[in-house]
């Protein structure tokens, strides 16, 4: 019988289960998140630093209620929220993110998370994408022109009529560069008054940013309250806000 390995070099590697997990202590017990680079180690250690306000924010979610995490990343806020008893959509349409994302629900054994392996945008179908392929990274983004890949994407309207996911209470949009798509394709489901708050990532002075607040207001939101930490503001992360929006 053939031998199909001869002659390759044995190689060292990590098993999947020897991967680090690092435990971070809340109000309401343990999360365990696998390390895997030091990007991921940068967002698991800043989890309550880096965006305070989101933590508050998340803070106020009753349990039982339903959070989408748009852009989810490894899962840092997702969990937080799950730890809290509270519902969570997340959706993460980079693999080695969404790998990392999977890996802490179920290192966590949380039955409260369902993660989506998707992008969200302003129509259902097949877009190109250019990935950032770093452990926990951000930056990753739809192209109208192939670059290196293809990706799936639903429009929020249509994945919510047709698909059995949980309906939003509050939703969180961090995705670096296409949330006037996605928020166009959500109008329906956005309108609803079941959706109480909706926390968006921008870039203040961004050609794009005045026309983001005006729709999301046009879709029944209040005025915003603007926030990021002060660890933003003496580098180049200085404009970038967290706008959080409330229906009356």
């Amino acid at each position: 019988m053939a031998n199909f390995t001869e002659g390759l070099k044995k190689l060292s590697f990590y098993d999947e289960d020897d991967l680090v997990l690092h435990e971070v202590m809340t109000g309401n017990g343990e999360i365990a998140f696998t390390m895997f680079g030091m990007t991921t180690e940068f967002r698991v250690r800043t989890l309550f630093t880096k965006e305070p306000e989101t933590i508050r924010w998340i803070e106020t979610f009753k349990p039982g209620e339903v959070f989408w995490d748009i852009g989810a990343n490894i899962g840092c806020y997702s969990l937080y929220a799950a730890k809290r008893n509270v519902i969570v959509q997340a959706f993460e349409p980079s693999p080695v993110n969404y790998w990392l994302l999977a890996k802490n629900v179920a290192v966590n054994k949380f039955e409260k998370i369902t993660t989506y392996p998707f992008a969200l945008s302003d129509r259902t179908g097949i877009f190109f994408w250019e990935p950032n392929v770093t452990a926990g990274s951000a930056d990753n983004q739809l192209l109208n022109e192939c670059k290196a890949a293809c990706v799936q994407s639903y429009n929020i309207d249509e994945l919510v009529k047709y698909s059995g996911v949980e309906f939003p209470n509050h939703i969180k949009l961090d995705v670096d560069g296409i949330e006037k798509l996605i928020l166009e394709g959500g109008r329906n489901t956005l309108m609803d008054s079941r959706v109480r708050s909706l926390m968006c990532e921008v870039t203040e002075g961004a050609p794009e940013t005045e026309y983001i607040v005006d729709l999301i207001k046009q879709l029944g939101f209040n005025e915003p309250v603007t926030r990021h930490a002060p660890y933003y503001d003496e580098n180049h992360y200085a404009p970038m806000f967290n706008y959080l929006f409330y229906k009356t």
